[in-house]
């Protein structure tokens, strides 16, 4: 599903540029796969590839093509250059790479091959980047009515995302195969397992220690799927097995003192603690202190988790959209 929002520009005869920029496609490579994507769509891989990643531009249309697309708007291909815009928003970091005039553009450009060094906007794989291809003028022009003239004027864009599977906290969910559940005695009707290597309180890291086991159905239609509603139960998936841990800490806090917990908190107690400081649900705390609560009532913990991310309003905003589509559809 395409997710790009359209964008008007207050030009004339824009109309075969921007449908010749909509054509391009942006190649991902992982050790499991490669993926065509179009613009609007959102590629999305496990927490541990991103950093890996092959990423590669496929501009997808003739050169004498593009050319007759531009002098539609009353310029020529030496007047346009392409440019790549890889941007990581949450590091607030962004490099921008120079294409070429449209009139020397190669087919493919690749931005990283899979398993090399590549630059740190690409490098962050709790949140991933976008790429923006952008087709803009290169010098300043006479002014002219509904005609671009100032230098930079953007002319045609297409939009890429590269994300990691939603997580929270940089885990990633794994295929739950059948060989798998066999080793964890599971039925196939499992939706999410945590399988962890204890003890929780000693980890200083999830990674190598913890793994959510997703359904393997489920996990094959969400990294296929580019939809709201996929990305919603991605997230309502991790939701789920936070509230798994939840009640495997609470068994580990059960013979150990709950303020001394507080006082000097392992990573995990930090994770939980941080996420429910989110939630504005102090007053469920009181005075007893977080670990207190969490070694003697986890259910009260994973009821307020619950709702982390926004989750009620986001699974309201998707079922009030399916009511309406039913309702349109009658």
């Amino acid at each position: 599903m395409n997710t790009e929002r359209p964008l008007i520009r207050p030009f004339n005869n824009l109309d075969d540029l921007e449908k010749i920029v909509s054509g391009i496609n942006l190649k991902v490579v992982s050790t499991s796969k490669v993926e065509t994507m179009e613009s609007g769509d959102v590629f999305r891989c496990d927490f541990s590839e991103l950093r890996n990643l092959g990423i590669s531009i496929l501009f997808n249309a003739d050169a004498k093509d593009m050319a007759k697309a531009i002098a539609k708007i009353g310029l020529n291909s030496e007047m346009v250059k392409a440019i790549a815009i890889i941007d990581s928003s949450f590091l607030r970091n962004r490099k921008v790479v120079e294409l070429g005039l449209v009139a020397d553009l190669s087919a493919t450009y690749d931005l990283a091959s899979i398993g090399t060094q590549r630059d740190d906007v690409l490098m962050d794989r709790r949140h991933g980047f976008d790429v923006y291809v952008q087709f803009i003028l290169v010098n300043e022009l006479a002014p002219k009515p509904l005609t671009p003239y100032r230098k930079g004027t953007e002319l045609a864009r297409a939009v890429f995302s590269v994300k990691p599977l939603p997580d929270g906290d940089g885990l990633s969910p794994q295929p739950l195969d059948e060989e798998t559940r066999r080793r964890l005695k599971l039925p196939s009707t499992t939706e999410v397992y945590v399988e962890v290597d204890p003890p929780l309180l000693d980890m200083e890291s999830f990674e190598g220690n913890l793994t959510i086991w997703m359904n393997e159905e489920l996990y094959d239609l969400c990294i296929t799927q580019k939809s709201k509603q996929s990305e919603r139960y991605l997230e309502n998936a991790a939701i789920n097995a936070l509230i798994q841990i939840v009640y495997m800490i609470s068994v580990e806090l059960k013979d150990l003192d709950a303020d001394e917990i507080e006082a000097n908190p392992p990573m995990v107690i930090k994770v939980l603690r941080d996420h429910f400081k989110t939630l504005n649900a102090r007053t469920l705390i009181d005075q007893s202190g977080f670990v207190s609560v969490l070694k003697s009532k986890p259910e009260s913990i994973a009821a307020v988790l619950s709702g982390f991310g926004g989750n009620v309003k986001n699974w309201m905003s998707v079922l009030d959209n399916e009511d309406q589509e039913v309702g349109d559809n009658q």
